[in-house]
């Protein structure tokens, strides 16, 4: 009897240890399953030079990171500025963080800028790569980071509460209040608990707990910005139905320029003939009289049409795939197209004027 009562007591113990280990291998996994962290970003410190450049300084981050070499003091020349708030007929005014720096971030005596001047700098080093993510949620933006891509964010320094002390009157009479702590900052990584971020305050990467850093976020207006990749992959949405893609055979968006494959130009109402000769695409186009030569990687190809005029057209070639700028064409067709997230988004006529192949 007692052996028995020692068997089931024993067995009552393994049983338990056995579900202990379930549980914390279950938590573990369920952990790594929800923490992201990027490698590559640099951390970079605002001081001694911008002692009022943070958003600079986290933009200087994630443009290394996309790998744009630039350095911290050339993104603080190039963004566009405003005068510091000041006095007149008794009244302080000045300008909106929306338009541009307010001061000089080289001055401890400055104060900052919004993420929209922020997003116009990177038109101008990386056209067609901004990627405006503002008014989205904590969890958007931590979508973007699970993708290899650092966001800026703007929060307030050490995630403090945001405090109002100061405001002027704008051109249009509104009165704007400046959050005294304002930060960008650049989010890295994150878990189920916090968010890790490089900071150019401390010049350290630093963890905050998410729900703080969800309050400070949506405090300071939900303003964050990230780069897009170099070339982005868009779904084909013709008339509202999705068009079947082949393999590496996908539309892209490239610079903010649309690159389609010539195999869906008739998705388009664009018909066209086309054949490979060794690395040379020879592409034939109703109503143009030569036979446009795509030979190299990438480049212009040029055709004339039956009255002499000349047309250009950008493509591209690579791995057996020929792809064409879809603005180029539209000299052949009427369809209207727009980007949505990650479609492209065509709506051709209800009478579809296809060219027709001679």
């Amino acid at each position: 009897m007692l052996k028995k009562f020692s068997e089931t007591l024993f067995k009552t113990f393994l049983i338990g240890i056995l579900c202990s280990i379930a549980i914390v291998t279950y938590g573990k996994e369920k952990m790594e399953m929800n923490q992201m962290r990027l490698k590559g970003v640099p951390i970079i410190c605002q001081y001694p030079q911008l002692p009022t450049g943070c958003e600079a300084t986290a933009l200087t981050m994630i443009f290394n990171h996309s790998g744009l070499v630039v350095s911290k003091q050339e993104v603080a020349d190039v963004l566009p500025k405003i005068s510091l708030p000041h006095y007149n007929q008794g009244k302080k005014r000045g300008g909106h963080p929306n338009e541009g720096f307010i001061g000089n971030p080289y001055s401890r005596h400055s104060y900052g800028v919004y993420a929209e001047p922020i997003l116009k700098v990177i038109e101008n080093y990386l056209p067609g790569r901004s990627q405006d993510l503002r008014g989205k949620s904590l969890e958007q933006l931590l979508e973007v980071v699970k993708e290899g891509r650092p966001v800026m964010i703007w929060a307030t320094i050490n995630m403090a509460n945001v405090s109002y002390t100061q405001s002027w009157l704008l051109e249009t009479g509104e009165t704007f209040w400046w959050p005294n702590n304002e930060h960008a900052l650049v989010i890295v990584g994150y878990d189920d608990k916090w968010i890790y971020m490089n900071d150019p305050y401390s010049g350290k990467e630093k963890k905050f707990l998410r729900t703080v850093v969800n309050n400070r976020y949506n405090s300071l207006g939900k303003q964050a910005i990230a780069i897009l990749p170099e070339a982005i992959p868009l779904k084909l949405i013709v008339n509202e139905q999705e068009v079947p893609l082949e393999g590496a055979k996908t539309v892209l968006m490239k610079q903010g320029e649309i690159l389609v494959p010539l195999c869906y130009l008739d998705e388009l109402g664009i018909i066209t003939q086309y054949h490979y000769v060794e690395n040379a695409c020879e592409w034939q186009i109703p109503n143009v009289q030569n036979v446009i030569q795509l030979k190299e990687k990438e480049g212009i190809g040029v055709g004339y049409l039956e009255d002499g005029t000349k047309i250009k057209i950008y493509y591209e070639l690579e791995a057996g795939i020929t792809r064409v700028n879809l603005k180029d064409l539209l000299i052949f067709s009427s369809l209207e197209y727009e980007i949505n997230e990650d479609a492209l988004e065509v709506q051709l006529p209800c009478t579809p004027s296809i060219i027709e192949n001679t």
